[in-house]
């Protein structure tokens, strides 16, 4: 039998495994003592010598830093985007997502490069600084949108409180189809003696044709806002035929449509004394309503006619109803009427305060829904009536010739109003030549002396600006007003309702003899 093997005077170590288990040998495996003593040199080593070798092991190589680094920014690129399942969307902050997106993309491209360019320490300085500036521009972008976004918010409000102030107004808007509004077609014939127009210097004399037709138009255009509600005023279309601009002309035009003349609102008739400067529309301390813009001038610089004039006046007034129409300020179901104004007369004025001309003419043009139970009066069989409107009603298509009086002065300057007489009309002989003529007794009893037919219109006729667009004849080669007012009486009797004078109401204009 072996002895036992002693142990010396000093400790050894006991070998061990890599997992800190002391190292078993199976038995019968030939690992003798004697074995374990020869190798006790390389087993068991002092304690000096073990606290040196683990300091030397501490000393990490370069490479395997890179490789750590390497580890370590893997580990951060595939830990990134859990930040964003961490952070909600809808509370994030637009600065922080992109310095966040910005980083992680550059994160990424970073990590695939770092193995190849790792010692190269200006490349990550600049891949930051490429990460800072991206980060940058993306907060820049994300606040130009925003600011887009508020100042189209700014903007939308602006127009929602101007829509709405705009349908607050009367005087666009109107006061809706019972009570429909008035388009005014005004022409400026040329003068027949053309060698009397003194057009480059405004008109010309007191005396030539020239200045009396100007004066007449504008007499004609004011005596609009001195007898109509301003607000139920759609527009008044002022064509200038064989004209150019005319500076005083102009100037009168728009004092008128300023308001710094006589005009009716309402019951109330006034004046503003407005002055230049002031911006048109603009209210003034201590007035209760506003002045848009009522007058429209077209200029031809080659003479049409005033057939063609009135055609070109009814093209604009009807694009001008479309387009207010879908800007929603005029309701598709307010039935316009139009006024053919000649400039040779005006429109009366009368003391009353509550009802105007338009008021009589709109309850002979225009029939309510109120109305229905009087459908048979116009649903006869020689009765003409047009389309229905949207509310089921029947509107026929008939216009009001106005009465015709006659002025006069006396040699101090006063003016003497001459009424015609109740029956008065205007017919034509076989060569279309105007005379006077009168309504029967018959016509005359049909509605107890109160309206009656003529054959022709005169100086003022209102129609529905439907019943208008709805005649198959126009001759645009007329150039006189009675012959344009000619065609348009052999519209209304062969393709209308005729014709019809109101005895006793305030449909009348004045005449200069």
């Amino acid at each position: 039998m072996s002895t036992p093997i002693r142990s010396s005077g000093r400790r050894r170590l006991q070998p061990s495994s890599r997992a800190g288990n002391p190292i078993r040998h199976a038995p019968n495996s030939g690992a003798s003592a004697s074995s374990i003593s020869s190798n006790e040199s390389e087993h068991f080593l002092p304690m000096s010598n073990f606290n040196n070798n683990n300091n030397n092991n501490a000393q990490v190589s370069p490479e395997r830093s890179r490789q750590h680094l390497a580890r370590n920014l893997l580990a951060i690129a595939c830990l990134w985007p859990l930040l964003f399942l961490i952070i909600p969307p809808p509370t994030a902050d637009p600065a922080h997502m992109a310095i966040l997106s910005a980083g992680m993309s550059d994160t990424m491209i970073g990590v695939s490069s770092s193995d190849s360019n790792s010692s190269n320490n200006k490349s990550f300085t600049n891949k930051f600084r490429s990460i800072k500036k991206r980060a940058h521009d993306k907060i820049d972008n994300i606040r130009a949108v925003t600011s887009r976004r508020v100042n189209l918010a700014a903007k939308t409000q602006f127009l929602r409180e101007e829509m709405s102030t705009l349908l607050r107004r009367k005087d666009i808007v109107g006061y809706g189809p019972d009570r429909p509004r008035v388009a005014v077609v005004v022409v400026v014939p040329q003068p027949s003696n053309n060698s009397n127009v003194g057009r480059a210097k405004g008109g010309g004399g007191e005396g030539d044709e020239e200045s009396r037709i100007l004066k007449g138009a504008l007499d004609a255009v004011q005596s609009v806002f001195l007898t109509t509600d301003r607000n139920r005023i759609f527009i008044v279309t002022v064509v200038m035929d064989g004209r150019g601009k005319v500076g005083t002309f102009e100037a009168k035009l728009d004092d008128i449509d300023a308001g710094r003349t006589m005009h009716r609102h309402g019951g109330e008739v006034h004046t503003h004394d407005h002055h230049h400067e002031q911006l048109e529309g603009e209210q003034k301390e201590g007035e209760g309503h506003y002045h848009s813009e009522k007058i429209h001038t077209l200029y031809n610089h080659e003479g049409m006619g005033v057939s063609a004039s009135r055609k070109e006046a009814i093209h604009f007034i009807n694009v001008l109803s479309r387009k207010h129409e879908q800007a929603g300020i005029k309701s598709p179901e307010e039935d316009l009427i139009l006024l053919f104004l000649s400039v040779d007369s005006r429109l009366k004025e009368f003391d009353d305060n509550n009802r105007t001309w338009l008021d009589d003419v709109t309850d002979a043009l225009i029939l309510s829904p109120s109305i229905e139970q009087n459908q048979d009066i116009i649903n006869k069989k020689d009765s003409k009536v047009d389309t229905k409107t949207k509310d089921g009603t029947m509107q026929p298509s008939n216009a009001v010739s106005f009465a015709v009086d006659t002025s006069s002065s006396d040699t101090e300057g006063n003016v003497e109003i001459h009424s015609s007489h109740i029956g008065e009309t205007l017919s034509f002989d076989q060569k279309l030549r105007p005379r006077p003529s009168s309504a029967t007794k018959q016509q005359l009893a049909l509605s107890n002396g109160e309206s009656y037919p003529t054959p022709l219109t005169q100086s003022a006729t209102a129609l529905r600006l439907r019943t208008y667009n709805a005649f198959p004849a126009s001759d645009e080669a007329l150039k006189s007003h009675y012959s344009a007012d000619l065609e348009l009486s052999f519209n209304l009797w062969m393709c209308a309702d005729g014709i019809d004078v109101l005895a006793n109401s305030y449909a009348r204009v004045v005449v200069d003899p």
